[in-house]
């Protein structure tokens, strides 16, 4: 978003105001057409000197904060950030994928993502590290400051999938598992002022190969378009 044809990011470095720490792998989920969520992520813990590089990521360490971000108070040069404060701690996590209810903006639900980053294994093929094998399954009332998880299990540690939603379904395709690229397809029901419904997918055509950091988007009720 471009404030008087700057950047965000610009205003907040010169105002010198509270903003969150460069990351990458987080989530951000619009709740009205100008406020967002944000969450988690890997960040950087060494940086270069002279240029301003990442040279060493935090891969066990990733963000636990969750921040709103409100384009109406960047348009009026306000501090647009503001950190959500809630309990209990979870930990942080890396590529998980979330969504909104309709008409629940103070609520946030979060599926996925790994509390470790296991980058390397997935770009050179090395042996998957350790994990407990199961699905996260978040919920942040953050009008509240409470937050709770519940884990499923027999679907594996999944992480930086895509995600598109219409208000009270999501869709979550593809991701990483352990070190490994899938395709699966999770729907998630969102019913108001309700626990969210997760269930499978198990398509009978072939099914697009398995993917991360692709593109998920739906141009029109019941079709959903995958790129990259």
């Amino acid at each position: 978003e471009a404030v008087d044809g700057r950047c965000l990011s610009e205003e907040g470095k010169e105002a010198g105001v509270n903003w969150p720490a460069p990351r990458f792998l987080h989530t951000t989920t619009r709740i009205t057409d100008s406020r967002f969520l944000i969450y988690g992520g890997l960040g950087c813990v060494d940086f270069e000197p002279m240029t301003g590089f990442c040279v060493d990521l935090a891969r066990n360490a990733p963000f636990d904060d969750l921040w709103e971000l409100d384009l109406n108070l960047a348009r009026l040069k306000m501090p647009p950030f503001r950190r959500i404060e809630y309990q209990p701690a979870l930990g942080g996590l890396i590529g998980p994928m979330s969504a909104t209810p309709p008409g629940e903006g103070h609520r946030l639900f979060m599926v996925g993502g790994s509390k470790s980053s296991g980058i390397e294994q997935i770009l050179f093929g090395y042996p998957p590290p350790p994990t407990v094998g199961t699905l996260r399954v978040r919920e942040y009332r953050h009008g509240e400051g409470v937050a709770s998880e519940a884990l499923v299990f027999g679907v594996g540690d999944l992480w930086i999938g895509a995600t598109a939603h219409n208000g009270t379904h999501a869709v979550l395709f593809g991701g990483v598992v352990h070190n490994t690229l899938t395709s699966i397809v999770l729907v998630m029901e969102m019913r108001r002022g309700m626990a969210p419904a997760l269930r499978q997918l198990h398509a009978a055509a072939e099914l697009p190969s398995g993917r991360a950091w692709h593109g998920l988007a739906e141009p029109e009720p019941g079709k959903l378009v995958i790129f990259g």
